[in-house]
């Protein structure tokens, strides 16, 4: 029977020429030989020196000192040159941007407002499995602008971007549109070319906007995705184009799906509603409001505007939510749409203790409720659009 033992394989050690060793111990005994022949010649003649130069006791150390203070002084341009050189190697690190895998589908401009919510549909359907891939940016009522810089997109010449975005290109290409699915040099490409030279002022006119975080939850069952596309119906009703449709697609979920795919519910510790870390859908209605419009005129859009986050509010339930920024400040409410009803209380509490004199405040902030009216004058205009949008939502 062969030996199980292991074999021990001992490498020999490593050999250096005399030559070689005679040179590295020449060096050495050389370097340390000058060292001390310098110094011992500068002790000994530091009375010389100090007799000469009339220099005091005291300060007879700094002789003595001369190679060590020299050494230093050596260091600090040294120091600032490798400085300099680490600064221009991180520079150009970081001028060199990664590729980027870059999806611009763009339907053609003439299609029909059900080809348009067919369109808002599938973006529905895909979102979710886009999202969890690394995907995020934009969708509309006529196009997705997506990017995704992960490696796994970019390594592959496009090839994954091209099937993710597969159903899409088939649905705006069969409608006369474009699609261009590809892994871009850098973003800085991408928005120089396509961004840059483009034209977005409104001039003469008033663009209100309203947004709903729409969960992750939404997405994930065709009851959520059905439920969308009825309010998309009924919207239509009320006088919204869903060719005009928008969503940013940026929530933290875009950044993080993969730890929040099986993450139990959490507290962030931040004042943001709970629903902005488990929303995919920033969901945004608008009305273009023209400058010269009546009071009256300008009741009826925003009172509509309010009607469609009430209709979201009942579809999302309680996993929605709105980021404050944008929200629609008629709300009616506002506590839980904007806070969380849990997160509010947390908040008040802060609010009493660090701002007792209600120094701070705004529409519709943490503690507005709760103001004298005589502090509230300054949103006059406010509470009585306020107060005929409620009017208008119980008619």
């Amino acid at each position: 029977m062969p030996s199980r033992e292991p074999i021990l394989i001992q490498e020999p050690p490593p050999v250096i020429s005399r030559r070689r060793a005679a040179s590295i111990i020449a060096c050495i005994t050389y370097i340390t030989s000058i060292g001390n022949l310098l110094v011992g010649l500068l002790t000994v003649c530091v009375p010389v020196i100090a007799k000469e130069l009339n220099i005091g006791l005291a300060l007879q150390l700094w002789p003595v000192s001369i190679f060590a203070l020299t050494c230093g002084c050596t260091l600090l341009p040294c120091g600032a040159a490798v400085l300099l050189v680490l600064f221009s190697v991180l520079l150009t690190a970081l001028s060199q941007e990664p590729p980027i895998a870059y999806a611009d589908i763009h339907l053609s401009r003439n299609i029909t407002t059900d080809q348009a919510l067919d369109w808002v549909k599938l973006l529905a359907e895909d979102s979710l499995a886009w999202g969890y891939s690394g995907w995020g940016g934009h969708v509309g009522g006529t196009f997705v602008a997506h990017f995704n810089p992960l490696p796994a997109l970019t390594n592959d010449n496009g090839t994954s971007a091209r099937a993710a975005f597969q159903r899409a290109t088939d649905f705006a290409l069969a409608l006369g549109g474009t699609s261009h699915v590809a892994v871009e040099e850098s973003f800085s490409t991408i928005f120089n070319r396509g961004m840059v030279p483009k034209d977005t002022k409104m001039g003469g006119n008033f663009h209100f906007t309203t947004t709903r975080l729409m969960p992750t939850s939404m997405f994930g069952s065709a009851e959520g995705i059905e439920s969308l596309t009825q309010y998309m119906r009924e919207a239509i009703e009320m006088g919204f184009d869903p060719r005009s449709f928008y969503t940013p697609v940026t929530t933290p979920f875009v950044y993080k799906a993969n730890e929040t795919r099986n993450a139990e519910p959490k507290d962030y510790g931040t004042s943001m509603t709970q629903a902005w870390h488990k929303a995919l859908w920033h969901v945004e209605s608008s009305k273009v409001i023209p400058v010269d419009s009546t009071y009256q005129e300008r009741l009826t859009a925003l009172t509509n505007l309010t009607t469609l986050t009430v209709k979201l509010e009942k579809i999302m339930g309680a996993d929605g939510g709105s980021y404050m920024n944008v929200a629609d400040p008629y709300t009616p409410d506002w506590k839980e749409s904007f806070y969380g009803l849990d997160n509010y209380e947390k908040l008040l509490k802060i609010k009493n203790k660090y701002d007792p004199q209600r120094l701070l405040k705004c529409w519709k902030c943490v503690g507005f409720d709760e103001e004298k009216e005589s502090d509230l004058e300054r949103f006059t205009c406010n509470k009585k659009i306020q107060a005929d949008i409620i009017k208008g939502l119980k008619a």
